[in-house]
């Protein structure tokens, strides 16, 4: 009689609260949920093949394979070189900062749209653009005051007047000056365009790999 009366008493309590019979009947399913996922390794790094490192990016071999590419020994000498032709571009060196050893080397000139792009102040793209606009709205300008001047020229030159020679001295004048102006700015720009590619050049290594990462 006890026991029956205790059964039907917990009976009792589960239809009341059925959330407990079921965290009963189902002890896994609520460990399990407590329980944490591992994080997963990424497998880029667990595929290296080796615990050396560039001493440019601190990178491991898991992309590019490692390189030995001048007299540096150990972790130092040891470099991607992607990451090498990079460095040695943004310096504009042909030699390691460590033990200057000379690489071997082409270099490439940057593009025009690189140039423009880049960013620069008046002696760059900014001041390339603000002439352009310059050109573009005097350009007209000038060409009617050619004109007009011009005009007006001949039509003093046709009746016989000496004042035509004064209006074709300001056309002439207004032209060589359009005609210079734009000149200079070509010619400045350009020079301005090449400075920028001598020191920003595209450093390539000319010689293969010397020694690779084992």
């Amino acid at each position: 009689m006890h026991n029956a009366s205790h059964q039907n008493k917990y009976n009792t309590s589960e239809s009341n609260h059925p959330e407990i019979s079921i965290f009963f009947n189902n002890p896994k399913e609520n460990s399990s949920a407590s329980v944490p996922h591992k994080r997963l390794q990424s497998p880029t790094k667990s595929n290296c093949s080796s615990a050396s490192t560039c001493r440019i990016c601190h990178e491991g071999d898991c992309v590019d394979g490692l390189i030995s590419p001048c007299e540096c020994t150990g972790t130092v000498g040891l470099v991607h070189r992607r990451c090498l032709e990079t460095w040695l571009s943004t310096s504009n060196t042909e030699q390691c900062e460590i033990c200057k050893f000379t690489f071997k080397i082409h270099r490439e000139k940057r593009t025009l749209k690189e140039w423009l792009q880049s960013g620069e102040g008046l002696a760059g793209p900014n001041g390339f653009y603000g002439d352009v606009v310059c050109i573009l709205l005097l350009t007209p300008l000038c060409l009617v005051s050619i004109y007009l001047c011009a005009a007006g020229a001949f039509a003093y030159f046709g009746r016989g007047l000496w004042e035509g020679v004064g209006l074709a001295v300001i056309s002439i004048t207004i032209l060589m000056a359009y005609v210079l102006w734009v000149y200079m700015t070509i010619r400045f720009h350009l020079r301005c365009l090449r400075a920028w590619r001598n020191s920003n050049p595209v450093i390539q290594l000319a010689t293969p790999n010397q020694r690779n990462n084992p």
